[in-house]
């Protein structure tokens, strides 16, 4: 006695009722599972950052996404490169304009990607986006990825610090850098864009777009009127804000301190304690 083959996955059962020579019958239950397959796929990468250098520079060298199928069943590859929607340029090119390929057991592929030569300063970021499937599952897909890449270009003696770039490139990448931060790197920021950087974090933690306005007389930014609107930032009296002012360190910690909060995560009330304060 043996299952039946072509069953879907899942727990079957059956019951089957023996009868002996001498009329005697008694009814035998069984069951058995047919396991869905553990598909694994190892990605090589988790992000791609080529740095940051200044115009004129030397193209990097390409870097590789590599994919390995882990499991005894072929699984298929879709996968694409995705310009961050709200700019136009790319930045990058690629083995292949099209992620597509039949992975056999135990097998890995490979793709490049690497910057192109004379872009103009600004930050660029493309998403490599993609998912792996089966016909051992119907088509359905088991395992995704979202790959970032990025690459910082800035203009001659504007380089963002080293000790900034890796952070810089991650916050970019997150979609909260606002265009405004792309030059002028290890200049002071104004409330005007602080007011922009906050939005971006708050729009994109809670994934709800800001609809609260408080307006002032000298300026129509709709980023501080939105952090206005919310109660992180106040004006400087007189129904103005100062939009070009610089940020002083004590606004910016009072401004993410009513962000965190805003965004439902206020911050502990004990100071921290450093040796040397």
């Amino acid at each position: 006695m043996e299952p039946r083959p072509g069953r879907d996955y899942g727990t079957h059962s059956e019951t089957v009722t023996v009868t002996t020579q001498e009329g005697a019958s008694a009814d035998l239950h069984l069951s058995y599972t047919v396991q869905t397959p553990n598909f694994r796929v190892t990605v090589s990468t988790e992000a791609i950052d080529f740095g940051a250098v200044e115009v004129g520079y030397a193209q990097p060298a390409p870097r590789s996404i590599s994919f390995t199928n882990e499991d005894d069943y072929k699984i298929s590859l879709s996968g694409t490169s995705e310009l961050r929607v709200e700019w136009s340029k790319s930045g990058f090119v690629y083995s292949h304009g099209h992620m597509s390929a039949r992975i056999a057991p135990h097998e890995t592929v490979t793709y490049t990607v690497q910057p192109q030569t004379g872009l103009k300063p600004g930050i660029y970021i493309q998403h490599v986006r993609g998912n792996f499937t089966s016909a051992h599952i119907g088509g359905d897909t088991f395992q995704s990825f979202d790959i970032p890449v990025t690459f910082i270009v800035a203009a001659e003696g504007d380089l963002p610090s080293s000790w900034a770039a890796g952070q810089l490139s991650q916050a970019a990448a997150a979609g909260i850098v606002p265009e405004s931060f792309e030059s002028r790197y290890t200049q002071a920021a104004t409330r005007a864009q602080f007011c922009a950087l906050a939005v971006r974090l708050y729009e994109k933690v809670t994934g709800e777009a800001i609809t609260q306005r408080a307006t002032f007389s000298d300026t129509t930014d709709f980023n501080v009127q939105k952090m206005a609107g919310l109660g992180v930032v106040n004006g400087v009296g007189g129904g103005k804000f100062d939009p070009g002012g610089t940020l002083t360190r004590e606004q910016a910690a009072t401004i993410l301190a009513r962000l965190a909060e805003a965004m439902g995560h206020p911050l502990p009330q004990a100071a921290p304690a450093f040796s040397d304060s």
